[in-house]
C-alpha cells in the first residue's frame, strides 16, 4: 500500500494554517477591511508652530498612551496604559477611540467619573526621527534619540470626557481600532470589551522650547495632519 511521505503532509498542513492567518479563511481577525491601504503610510511631521496639526499628528502616529482617571472610590489619580486609534493608517480622523473592558479599574473609574486625560509622546512613534529638526545625530531612533522629557520630543495631554461609543458610530470605531490593533478582534467575548471615545475639549501640547501650548477642542478637530505647511 502506498503511503504519503510525512514531510509533504506536514508542509501541506503548514501552508493551510498560513492561508488561514493571511487570507482570512478563519477567525475574526480578518473581519475588518481597510480598503487595501498600506500600513506603511507615514504622514510627515508638521512644523512645531502648527500646534493643532501637531496634536492631530501625534494622535495618528502613535497607537497607545497613558489614560489618567479618578478612582471611583477615593478620587485619587489612577493611570494606566491603553491602546487607541483615530482611524485606519491612511485615514486619520482625530476621533480618539478605545476598546476597553469593565474588568479594568480604569474603565470602572471612567464609568463613575468620565472626565479624564490621555497622554501620548512622539517617543512612542515607530520609525525614523529624521523629520525632527532637533534630532542631532540620532536618526533612526525614537524621537531622533532625544530624551522623552526634551521639549522638542513632542507630547500632548488630551482632556475631555471618555464615553461609550453610540450605535451610529460603532462601525467606525471598530474599523479604527481593529485596523490598527488587529489582535483585539480575537479578545475574549466574556470580558465584555466595549468601544469608547474621548470627546476632546482641550489639548496641552509641548513640541518645542518655550512652554506649553493650550489648544481648544474646536481647533484640534478642525486641523488635519496632511495640512502642515
Amino acid at each position: 500500500m502506498a503511503t504519503t511521505p510525512a514531510r509533504p503532509c506536514m508542509l501541506s498542513m503548514l501552508l493551510l494554517l498560513l492561508s488561514h492567518v493571511n487570507g482570512g479563511i478563519l477567525g475574526r481577525i480578518n473581519t475588518v477591511r481597510t480598503g487595501g491601504a498600506s500600513e506603511d503610510v507615514v504622514f510627515p511631521r508638521p512644523p512645531y508652530e502648527q500646534r493643532a496639526i501637531m496634536a492631530r499628528w501625534l494622535v495618528h502616529e502613535t497607537s497607545w498612551g497613558v489614560l489618567s482617571t479618578l478612582d471611583r472610590y477615593t478620587g485619587e489619580a489612577v493611570g494606566g496604559v491603553v491602546s487607541h486609534s483615530d482611524g485606519a493608517r491612511s485615514s486619520p480622523s482625530g476621533r480618539l477611540y478605545f476598546y476597553v473592558t469593565p474588568m479594568d479599574e480604569l474603565t470602572q473609574n471612567i464609568l463613575a467619573h468620565p472626565r479624564c486625560s490621555y497622554t501620548i509622546s512622539e517617543q512612542q512613534r515607530r520609525g525614523s526621527g529624521a523629520d525632527n529638526p532637533a534630532l542631532g545625530d540620532g536618526a533612526g531612533q525614537p524621537c531622533g534619540g532625544l530624551d522623552p522629557e526634551d521639549p522638542a520630543c513632542a507630547r500632548a495631554s488630551l482632556l475631555g470626557r471618555l464615553e461609550p461609543v453610540t450605535e451610529e458610530d460603532l462601525q467606525e470605531a471598530q474599523v479604527a481600532m481593529f485596523s490598527r490593533h488587529p489582535r483585539m478582534a480575537d479578545w475574549p467575548v466574556d470580558h465584555h470589551f466595549e468601544f469608547f471615545e474621548l470627546r476632546v475639549e482641550e489639548v496641552h501640547l509641548l513640541d518645542w522650547y518655550g512652554g506649553m501650548a493650550i489648544i481648544s477642542g474646536e481647533d484640534y478637530y478642525a486641523a488635519a495632519v496632511d495640512d502642515a505647511t
